[in-house]
């Protein structure tokens, strides 16, 4: 996806009574079941902010487990 000019907004969720930790300079340590939302939108001529598309990722100390993916219609 052509991200150059569009509007992004991140966030990050930790659950409850838990800190991110700097391990090294620069890198941090999420806690498992940490989630990270991506959300990529435009803006129109009308000034409204229209969604593209939002990604989420969320840490987990468990094997991957293959899925397919789950899209909005």
């Amino acid at each position: 996806m052509f991200t150059d000019y569009p509007v992004k907004d991140r966030f990050v969720v930790l659950p409850r009574q838990s800190q991110v930790h700097c391990v090294v300079k620069g890198l941090l340590h999420f806690p498992d079941s940490t989630g990270i939302i991506k959300n990529v939108a435009y803006i129109n001529e009308q000034h409204q902010k229209i969604m593209i598309e939002t990604r989420m990722l969320v840490k987990n100390c468990r094997p991957r487990v293959e899925s397919d993916e789950l899209f909005m219609e």
